[in-house]
């Protein structure tokens, strides 16, 4: 029946949609979580939910009483001899409702409900059915922003972006109405604007979102931790030494060509203990990184940064960096292009205010 019912004109039935769903959350799950890999039972269960996930909208009772959708799958599925994370997947699906409403509580639930968002995003963008002004028929803002929520809740290996552009790989072929390019970009800007409008609605300084916001919106949880951690310690000391020495660099990076520098060509004292200490510090913050998301270990690697700047002073201080010499000049560039890459890891420090 689902092969008689369209989701949308151009974007096939809702059998085509559930079949897309399918591919897209195996994916997700076969890329893993913050918390390990999904295992070949948990994926089997996803994809068998997203192929039922639709069916109730194809039974008399859904269509008599739409606002059902979802929970009458759930009670069908389980009277059908379905898994009870099967059946739980195909409810929670459609959360969160609204904002601030609730979020799927299993994983299964989770995934189904972000593939089933990014493909609905990924095709009506991909029909050029984007939101202006008031003017949103399909729901899309609530639904870019659950997908948001759900990611940053759940956390998985692949990003926001990442779901969107399997999504439209899902769906596009050259034919179609959009370059896939451009489907993409505008989904970018989607979700950023709705992730920064999200949180200055929570009532965040404009300043300390634009800062953490630059670390791109394919994984909200690193902007939220990055923007908590710029809240928790900005009064510290460290958080001005970080942001005075950031603007130094940025304000010389940008003539820089390429992050690339030779240690061997650093000839003079002050960059020399630079770049060593940029080194020890890049593997310190990666590490930090690397042992997961939280606001302290934000707040650590970014106190860690800080400590390079009596490094980076000495630097400007003795070094000429915009040499006659172009092959110390490019050396020189590419450096401080380094440091500038590493601090954007954290927040783009110069949108602050001090």
């Amino acid at each position: 029946r689902l092969s008689g019912i369209t989701f949308a004109e151009g974007l096939g039935t809702m059998r085509d949609k559930t079949e897309r769903v399918a591919i897209l959350a195996a994916r997700i799950m076969r890329c893993g979580f913050a918390d390990g890999a999904a295992t070949e039972s948990e994926i089997a269960a996803a994809k068998r939910a997203s192929m039922l996930s639709k069916c109730d909208l194809a039974t008399n009772m859904v269509r008599e009483f739409t606002e059902l959708q979802g929970q009458i799958g759930e009670i069908y599925a389980v009277l059908g001899g379905e898994d009870r994370e099967v059946a739980s997947a195909i409810r929670e699906h459609y959360m969160p409702t609204g904002a601030g409403a609730q979020l799927p509580e299993t994983r299964i639930g989770a995934v189904l409900a972000m593939a089933d968002k990014a493909d609905s995003l990924a095709g009506y963008f991909g029909m050029g059915q984007i939101p202006t002004g008031s003017a949103d028929p399909f729901a899309l803002r609530r639904s870019i922003l659950g997908l948001l929520s759900i990611h940053e809740q759940w956390r998985p290996a692949l990003g926001v972006l990442d779901m969107l552009a399997s999504a439209a790989d899902g769906i596009w072929q050259e034919h179609l109405p959009r370059p896939k390019g451009e489907i993409i970009k505008d989904l970018e800007d989607f979700a950023a604007g709705r992730m920064k409008g999200l949180l200055l609605e929570q009532g965040h300084r404009y300043d300390l979102v634009e800062a953490a916001m630059s670390l791109g919106v394919n994984k909200p949880s690193s902007i939220r931790m990055s923007l908590a951690a710029i809240e928790r310690d900005l009064t510290e000391g460290w958080m001005d030494e970080l942001a005075v020495a950031f603007i130094r660099v940025r304000n010389i990076a940008k003539n820089a060509e390429s992050p690339e520098f030779e240690v061997e060509v650093l000839k003079e004292a002050e960059e020399a203990k630079l770049a060593e200490s940029y080194l020890k510090a890049a593997s310190d913050i990666d590490g930090i990184l690397s042992e997961g998301e939280s606001t302290e270990n934000y707040a650590v690697a970014m106190s860690r940064f800080a400590a390079l700047k009596p490094f980076i002073d000495d630097f400007f201080e003795r070094v000429m960096v915009m040499s006659e010499d172009a092959c110390i000049r490019k050396n020189r560039l590419g450096l401080i292009k380094s440091l500038e890459m590493l601090a954007l890891k954290l927040a783009d420090f110069s949108k602050i205010n001090q």
